[in-house]
């Protein structure tokens, strides 16, 4: 059974996926518009900064069986916390962690494994970090 765990270190990015931009395309020679849908700026920057803080943890070859996925998103608190909001260690606001994780999952696939359905269990969390610890990802993934 193989297994990689790893932190990636550094604020988490709070852009999504399912931030996506519409706009409506009406050609100038008078064809039918048309919808086109896009990515919002900063997802694919957020997407790259996370392949590249995973690439030095890869391993040589791809998880190919079924996988568990650990994964806890550690976010630094806002300034504008007070002393009593510092104390909880719960991330109630954006990113959505279903959002949060289907970016991670997409951005490493083909690094860590073939393809995210392989992905059969998921244990995830989103936190503010607490006395000592440092805003970043830390990812186990185990192949059952």
């Amino acid at each position: 059974m193989a297994k990689i765990d790893c932190f990636l270190e550094g604020e988490p990015p709070t852009k999504t996926k399912q931030q996506r931009k519409h706009r409506v395309i009406v050609p100038k020679d008078g064809g039918k518009p048309y919808a086109m849908t896009y990515k919002a700026p900063g997802v694919a920057e957020a997407e790259d900064s996370l392949r590249a803080k995973f690439l030095p943890h890869r391993p040589g070859m791809p998880l190919e069986g079924p996988i568990t996925a650990t994964v806890t998103w550690y976010f630094t608190h806002p300034k504008s916390h007070t002393k009593k909001q510092r104390e909880t260690p719960y991330k109630l606001t954006s990113p959505d962690l279903d959002n949060a994780e289907k970016m991670l999952f997409d951005a490493i696939a083909g690094l860590a494994f073939v393809d995210d359905k392989q992905i059969w269990r998921k244990i995830t969390e989103k936190r503010y970090c607490g006395p000592g610890e440092r805003p970043g990802i830390w990812i186990i993934l185990e192949e059952d």
